[in-house]
């Protein structure tokens, strides 16, 4: 290059121009790098809050449903209580002293025994309280047990009468005239309710770094807040709210709050049918605007140093302003990440390709013991399972943990492709349930004792009429024992005894076959001769009364099943069979089908009648204790066998059609059965 043009290149006035040039590049690069880090910072804020919306709304459900569960077992306890005292009543005479002592075995605050008129005629209070509430008072809170609509309810929290706390009732209707009202002190549930609602988790997620306040809001105002919110622009008055509630995606604004600049995350929540609305959580913006004001003032020191020193300082602040902006957002992700792994219910392991376990939370340590270095024993079969089918596994397993107690695991295991380098890796996502199986027994068993209470007064109705018909006779007897001519007219009377004890006898017989859990002892049989044996058993029977049998299936069929239970189980179908199409007003002539049929995973026994059939509400019905349309049943037969049957794990059906016949289709599983007892 000449000296001209260089000298051309080198003009001052060009130099400038290109530094002026080059500097507004500079600054407009800085700007936009400036706009971009805003965004970063704004895209990161949006992400937290949504990490703390999705951790207020799935803790809010667990809430709900912890205080719906509550309240269901109190809501059982308290109408089996109220239920208890009215079987009482009506089979003793019940004093004060009485209903103080069901008050204490019940854990009840009060019992009171409430007329026609709403008046209470008896409690367990002192007897001031008589005169505490009103006979419109009970009339208007339990109208629908009043007015015969229902035999039950329960009212939720209210105050009690003479104004000294909230109270949990519920009551029954009398078996005379009348009602009978139960009720808890409900100090209890309410402090519950304090400590694990929703106002805890927003004062708990207020208390992180950075979290300006946290509201659950619904049209009718605030229902939940963080301390320091006193009021806030209804719903209906901002747009911007609607259009959340509309839409139910999360959506991000700038706004303020008490005169200070926030950044509020906004998403619709609906943790159950009665808590449905918006929640709010608002960042301060302090450090925000902290870092745009820096950037500001790089902008102006951009414009007072030379060209070479300003390209350099300029280039040199906006990587260094990317690179932190990058870290903070790493740190951020990388503490958060930790933090959710740290703080979840499930134990998390993450397993390399030789076993070696590379990442656990504070659950797995928990619940595996040791520093887990490579994959528990407990866990190898799943992974080899995962290795061989490349196919998530969903399993539950029994392990002890490290404390030496059994616990019941539900496991997930997935592959996750994290780089080439280290090859896939395994994730076990492990989930306790043995408390939630411990709960539903808990569950399962008051219901078993609800049924069983049940059973006995059906029980005592079926045997009173046989012990009316043996006293009767026996007073007849009473009477003419004495005459000569009375033997024959004694032998009929005695006959009838025996015959009724006989009866007593079966239907005692019955009961205690149903009442007890059948034991069933599984082993390899052969179905089909079993089913045989019960069609060759009913022939006799059968052709007595001009009813053909037939039976179709394989020549054998192996599985695991109890013999003798199932047997039994099929002659007692095969008897209501004959029975239905013995019956007067079944058409003739009948033919009774027994068919076994076969797939891959199950073995299906039809057996099909002619007979009369059943309509709609006999066929509802079948399974209730002692229900029989036969002169001489015990109504346990059906109940019997289904019991035998969901034993095996299987099911029992019946399809039945008036004047068509029924079908009875009994199905059962190809796998092993259980033993259960």
């Amino acid at each position: 290059m000449s000296h001209s043009n260089l000298h051309r290149w080198l003009n001052p006035a060009l130099i400038i121009i290109i530094a002026l040039v080059m500097g507004g590049f500079m600054v407009l690069l800085s700007v936009i790098e400036m706009q971009y880090g805003q965004k970063l910072i704004r895209d990161l804020v949006f992400e937290k809050g949504i990490v703390l919306l999705d951790q207020i709304e799935q803790s809010g459900s667990l809430a709900v449903r912890a205080g719906e569960q509550v309240e269901h077992e109190l809501e059982e306890r308290l109408l089996t209580a109220a239920l208890a005292v009215a079987q009482l009543e009506h089979s003793q005479t019940i004093d004060q002293l009485t209903l103080q002592a069901l008050a204490t075995q019940f854990r009840l605050k009060t019992v009171h025994l409430v007329g026609a008129n709403g008046k209470i005629e008896m409690t367990n209070q002192p007897a001031d309280h008589f005169d505490s509430m009103t006979g419109g008072d009970f009339q208007a809170m339990f109208s629908d047990l009043f007015a015969g609509t229902t035999e039950k309810m329960v009212v939720g929290l209210h105050m009690s009468s003479n104004q000294e706390g909230l109270r949990y009732s519920a009551a029954v209707r009398r078996l005379r005239a009348g009602i009978v009202v139960v009720s808890i002190d409900a100090a209890v549930l309410t402090k519950f309710r304090r400590s694990f609602g929703l106002g805890r988790l927003v004062r708990d997620a207020a208390t992180l770094p950075g979290v300006q306040y946290v509201v659950i809001q619904d049209k009718m105002g605030i229902v939940a807040s963080s301390s320091g919110v006193q009021e806030l622009l209804a719903i209906e008055a901002d747009p911007f709210l609607e259009q959340v509630l509309s839409s139910g995606q999360a959506h991000f604004r700038e706004s303020r709050f008490e005169g200070d600049e926030v950044f509020e995350v906004v998403r619709a929540m609906n943790v159950s049918p009665l808590l449905s609305g918006l929640v709010r959580i608002a960042f301060g913006a302090r450090e925000i605007r902290t870092l745009e004001h820096k950037s500001n003032r790089r902008l102006l020191v951009t414009f007072l140093v030379l060209f070479s020193i300003l390209t350099l300082a300029t280039y040199s602040l906006v990587i260094y302003h990317n690179l932190s902006v990058t870290r903070q957002a790493r740190d951020e992700i990388a503490n958060l990440s930790d933090a959710i792994l740290r703080d979840m219910a499930d134990a998390v392991l993450v397993v390399e390709p030789d076993r070696r376990i590379k990442l656990f939370n504070q659950q797995a340590q928990i619940l595996c013991g040791g520093q887990l270095e490579t994959l528990p024993d407990s866990l190898v079969a799943i992974y080899d399972r995962l290795v061989q089918s490349s196919i998530n596994q969903v399993t539950g397993i029994d392990m002890l943990d490290r404390n030496g107690l059994m616990r019941t695991i539900i496991v997930s295991a997935s592959t996750l492709s994290f780089s080439e380098e280290t090859g896939p890796l395994t994730v076990f996502l492990c989930h306790d349930i043995t408390e939630e199986q411990k709960l539903q027994r808990q569950v399962r068993e008051n219901e078993k004792t609800v049924a069983m209470g049940k059973l006995a007064a059906a029980v005592a109705h079926e045997i009173r009429n046989p012990l009316n018909a043996i006293g009767m006779a026996v007073q007849r007897l009473k009477t003419i024992v004495t005459t000569p001519s009375g033997h024959d007219h004694a032998t009929n009377l005695l006959n009838i005894v025996s015959e009724e004890i006989g009866r007593l006898d079966g239907i005692i017989t019955q009961f205690l076959k149903f009442a007890r859990a059948p034991v069933i002892a599984p082993q390899r049989a052969d179905l089909a001769r079993t089913v045989q044996r019960a069609v060759d058993e009913i022939k006799t029977l059968a052709q007595s009364h001009g009813i053909t049998v037939t039976s179709t299936g394989p020549a054998e069929c192996l599985l695991d099943f109890d013999e003798q239970q199932l047997f039994q189980v099929c002659l007692n179908v095969l008897t209501n069979a004959v029975d239905a199409c013995h019956e007067q007003g079944a058409p003739g002539p009948h033919q009774i089908r027994v068919t076994i049929v076969e797939t891959d995973l199950k073995v299906a026994i039809r057996i099909s009648d002619t007979g009369r059939g059943m309509d709609k509400a006999e066929l509802d019905r079948v399974f209730d204790l002692y229900y029989t349309t036969k002169d001489r049943g015990t109504g346990l037969g059906l109940p019997i066998a289904l019991n035998i049957v969901q034993a095996h794990h299987g099911t029992l059906e019946i399809d039945s059609e008036v004047n068509r016949g029924t079908t009875v289709t009994i199905t059962l599983s190809r796998g092993t059965t259980d033993h259960e007892g």
